[in-house]
């Protein structure tokens, strides 16, 4: 957990190194539907035509692999297709604030019922498919759901990432400079900032508040400058804490 720009992806990749870990690639975030049956040929094909129009991931500046570990929302976005799940915000930044309601609502909202069954039905999916293999989840919106997480999987574990608020922020102008190109809507920077700031505050009151109910064994906290300058010492902390072995 941890909110954009955090390292949340660093510190997904890192974690999910070990052996005994697997967290979802870029396929089986953006086609949920078919990573049982044909991601392997398809991922081959896919891989090549990427490789071949030279395709950048834009996002962390490197080059494009369907491999690169993806997040649980981009594939929930996938699923709730012809509902409405949390990444609509950045599809439709007008309805961000009522999005932002809905899904961190004290009250439970259809949208919450419908973000867990899916939920469940994705990572069912990547059980099958990886049996046996403690799952990596990632994505920032779980800041603002431990409470929702801790239901469904009442054995989680947590870990946040912190960064300094003005760095994080001045980084997500840019996450919403290339979002423009995959929004469905044209939006000012005066909205983006505006949605920035209140996404930012939301995620982390939410946190903050569902934190007191975990068990001291259940939850992790660092910062964004021990994980990005001490990693080796940081995970060992991490997977000491957590007893993964």
């Amino acid at each position: 957990m941890g909110f954009y720009r955090s390292a949340t992806t660093y510190l997904q990749q890192m974690v999910s190194s070990a052996p005994q870990m697997h967290t979802p690639n870029v396929f089986e975030s953006v086609a949920p539907e078919l990573l049982l049956v044909v991601q392997t040929p398809l991922k081959k094909v896919l891989t090549i035509i990427t490789n071949t129009l030279n395709i950048q991931n834009r996002f962390h500046r490197i080059k494009f692999t369907w491999d690169f570990p993806g997040e649980d929302d981009v594939a929930l976005n996938a699923l709730l297709l012809y509902n409405d799940d949390f990444n609509r915000l950045f599809q439709y930044p007008s309805k961000g604030i009522e999005i932002l309601h809905r899904y961190y609502s004290n009250q439970e909202t259809i949208s919450q019922k419908n973000w867990k069954a899916a939920h469940l039905y994705f990572t069912d999916k990547i059980r099958l498919r990886y049996p046996g293999k403690t799952l990596v989840l990632k994505s920032p919106p779980n800041t603002g759901r431990i409470s929702h997480l801790k239901m469904l999987y009442p054995d989680a574990k947590f870990i946040f990432i912190k960064r300094e608020e003005k760095e994080c922020l001045n980084s997500n102008k840019r996450l919403w400079d290339i979002n423009r190109s995959y929004s469905f809507e044209n939006y000012s920077e005066s909205t983006s900032l505006f949605m920035i700031q209140q996404m930012y505050k939301v995620f982390h009151a939410r946190y903050e508040q569902d934190k007191k109910h975990l068990y001291e064994t259940d939850l992790v906290e660092l910062t964004f400058e021990e994980l990005t300058t001490n990693t080796k010492e940081t995970l060992g902390r991490i997977f000491q804490k957590l007893a993964i072995n």
